[in-house]
């Protein structure tokens, strides 16, 4: 059997405290000072018809079921030097940015798409 909070008998189950600030107003709360401040990921330089282009890894992900097990993904991002070029974005698989020659780079620029703009 249980008693009144679902434990089995013999065993005493009591609810965990708020861990300590919890029970206080976000307000009232000080800020997290261990939390490092964001940062852009690392880029690796490269050119390509004389453009030059900064690419990074944005997201990885793992999927896949099977016997074929599963797959290695990632978006990357192509950030342009020059302002008048738009930002451009691929989903590709099984690719280590940092294995990869500037030549492969540039067959993977050529397969991105332009990042739309933000319309707010």
């Amino acid at each position: 059997m249980s008693d009144a909070t679902g434990a089995p008998d013999g065993i005493r189950s009591t609810p965990a405290p708020p861990p300590p600030g919890l029970d206080e107003p976000a307000e009232a709360r000080a800020p997290d000072a261990t939390v490092p401040p964001v940062e852009a990921p690392p880029g690796r330089r490269f050119t390509v018809d004389g453009e030059e282009w900064t690419v990074s890894v944005t997201g990885d992900a793992v999927g896949g079921t099977g016997r074929s097990g599963a797959a290695y993904f990632i978006a990357l991002h192509f950030q342009p030097a020059r302002a008048d070029l738009p930002p451009r974005q691929l989903l590709t698989h099984n690719v280590r940015l940092s294995l990869l020659f500037d030549e492969e780079l540039a067959e993977l620029l050529a397969r991105a798409r332009p990042v739309p703009p933000i319309d707010y």
